[in-house]
């Protein structure tokens, strides 16, 4: 990349020897022992990472071009996607990444910053612990002696913030929204003890 041989001599003098793992699925696969690494922890660190991954994107820019890895595609006019990167995390989309690591496609609803990264058909699945942590809230609320305002500030402030976040990144199905409706009615509208419902 153009680095003077005395600045590059001098980082390398801050280098020691480290090994990494690779979570596939959630479980650690392989022991990677690098020739050079960084402390953790070291000044230098950030910028040493961000160099690497130029090096990383050129590489895996190449290896697609050369017909070395096949990107993946959500649709038929998406672009193609080979990689994604935020902060210290990095995720490869590759149809052939599988065989590279020799592991099973995974069926299990892994979460990236609290949200599935790919979500297919099954989207009901994919998002019902937003359900699920809808109801856990209104159920602590049930049994209180809560006034209609009371009811109101909760349901606008908690219950309705929760879905939010993952409404930015992806459209929930109606059923999902239909039943998270059903379930703020029914503390809107619903009884204490042994009373009666209104509509």
């Amino acid at each position: 990349m153009g680095f003077n041989t005395r600045w590059i001599a001098l980082v390398m003098m801050c280098v020691k020897t480290v090994s990494f793992s690779v979570l596939i699925n959630g479980e650690p696969k392989g022991l990677i022992i690098p020739s050079r690494g960084l402390r953790q922890g070291d000044p230098l660190s950030p910028y040493f990472f961000l160099l690497r991954t130029e090096r990383l994107i050129s590489l895996l820019k190449k290896a697609e071009v050369n017909g070395e890895i096949t990107p993946v595609r959500i649709c038929r006019e998406a672009p193609r996607l080979s990689h994604l990167l935020f902060a210290d995390d990095s995720i490869l989309f590759w149809n052939d990444i599988l065989e590279l690591w020799g592991v099973q496609q995974s069926q299990q609803f892994e979460k990236y910053l609290g949200l599935p990264p790919l979500v297919g058909r099954a989207n009901y699945r994919a998002f019902s612990d937003i359900k699920h942590k809808v109801w856990k809230k209104l159920q602590g609320w049930k049994e209180k002696m809560l006034s209609a305002g009371g009811k109101e500030i909760l349901i606008k402030a908690v219950t309705l913030s929760i879905p939010t976040y993952a409404m930015n990144c992806f459209k929930l199905l109606s059923s999902l929204c239909f039943e998270l409706e059903q379930l703020m009615a029914n503390l809107w509208w619903g009884q204490m003890k042994k009373e009666h419902k209104i509509h």
